[in-house]
């Protein structure tokens, strides 16, 4: 059997870049990948480190970069936080919009302790800064006392002048997830697909008495056990809540009689071992928790003076999602904040989430330097600029032309 032969052409090392440009670049190559623009290159052509070039070409590709997403999903280290007394850290979070109440209700605004994991959830009409920092302040902050820390989203309510000088007002240190990373706030995003949950069970066919359920699962919820610190959010405040069968079973009370001039001392005591028994069993609860998070890890580290590409889900009206590029950049990486977060450049300086940024590649091929592989990206970049500008000029004119009349 006669064997099929292919001929190659086999070119100068100076002409690599018009054979990638066309094989990969334009309009009929497709910004296709590694594999099949190698294979596409392989059916005419040939020169010593083709595998090693179109792969530095193509992941250095910036369309490419905008557009496709990186092959491994990112998923950097668990970060934990230690808590050691209520109300040292609170986070607040709002749920919503939901179906207007009869009442006027379309949204929750939830808070709830770090220590303790004691939520609170006000159903809203509104979610302006004006009704949050009312909320928080009459119902949180009077019952239970100004916290150190508030951490919260990047929501314009929390980042309003009015709540920062409610803040500052009240000496409280106000912290803020990174943008576009509800994991930075998860114990608050947690509790809401839980409080969700629970709401659907009791609501009615038309979802216009939600706000009325409210208070009766957040009794639910305050009496379990949480996983995380083996106890339940009313014992770490003081009491325990009776339920319905406690009162028709006639349970016997868990406080064994004390007398009145040493009970205030009893009860300090046992709140006192309590919360001694939180913190020991929270430690081992978020190094297990961190444990399992971290035997998965991807993600990429940064220095300083890195360019990136950093990751918006956002979509303009009217544009598919399908079609939009949601990588921007690249940007300039300013300062490495912790193991995980990054202050970037990009017409202002915010702090990013490793998970949302990847590194940008230069498209430097075998025996050129970088200097040279920027040059000639700058050439490129100005060149399709000219052409795009002269297309769209003469669409222009054309449009003016089919205006004028005959």
């Amino acid at each position: 059997m006669d064997k099929c032969v292919a001929y190659q052409i086999v070119i100068p090392l100076s002409e690599r870049r018009t054979i990638l440009s066309f094989m990969h670049d334009a309009k009929v190559s497709g910004h296709l990948g590694i594999s099949k623009t190698i294979s596409k290159i392989r059916q005419s052509f040939y020169w010593p480190g083709l595998r090693n070039d179109v792969q530095s070409y193509v992941t250095g590709c910036d369309i490419c970069a905008r557009r496709k997403a990186p092959n491994k999903t990112k998923w950097a280290p668990m970060q934990t936080t230690q808590i050691g007394y209520p109300m040292e850290l609170i986070a607040t979070d709002i749920l919503g919009e939901l179906p207007e109440t009869h009442l006027g209700n379309k949204y929750i605004l939830v808070v709830s302790d770090y220590f303790t994991k004691w939520t609170e959830a006000f159903p809203m009409p509104n979610m302006e800064a004006h009704t949050v920092a009312s909320i928080i302040v009459n119902e949180v902050i009077c019952r239970f006392g100004v916290p150190n820390v508030i951490h919260s989203d990047q929501g314009r309510q929390y980042e309003s002048k009015l709540f920062n000088e409610v803040c500052k007002l009240l000496q409280i240190n106000k912290t803020r997830t990174s943008s576009y990373h509800p994991q930075s706030d998860g114990m608050v995003e947690r509790f809401n697909k839980t409080l969700v949950t629970m709401i659907s069970a009791f609501v009615s066919v038309n979802h216009r008495d939600w706000d009325e359920q409210i208070p009766y699962v957040m009794m639910a919820y305050r009496a379990t056990e949480h996983e995380s610190t083996g106890f339940n959010p009313n014992k770490l405040l003081g009491r325990e809540s009776s339920t319905p069968l406690d009162i028709i079973y006639e349970m016997p009370s868990s406080w064994e009689y004390v007398p009145q001039n040493d009970w205030a001392w009893v009860l300090k005591e046992r709140m006192e071992r309590a919360h001694a028994a939180v913190r020991d069993y929270a430690e081992g609860s978020t190094c297990r928790q961190k444990r399992y998070y971290d035997m998965k890890l991807s993600y990429e580290t940064f220095k300083e003076g890195d360019a990136v590409y950093v990751f918006f889900p956002q979509k303009k009206i009217g544009c598919s999602s399908k079609l939009t590029s949601f990588w921007r950049g690249p940007f300039k990486v300013l300062k490495r904040i912790s193991e995980v977060l990054y202050k970037v450049d990009y017409g202002s300086e915010q702090v990013i989430h490793c998970d949302r940024m990847k590194v940008c590649k230069t498209q430097t091929l075998r025996g050129e330097s970088v200097q040279e592989s920027d040059e000639r990206d700058n050439e490129s970049s100005s060149v399709a600029q000219e052409c795009e500008d002269v297309e769209t000029s003469t669409k222009e004119l054309e449009t003016v032309e089919n205006l004028v009349p005959p």
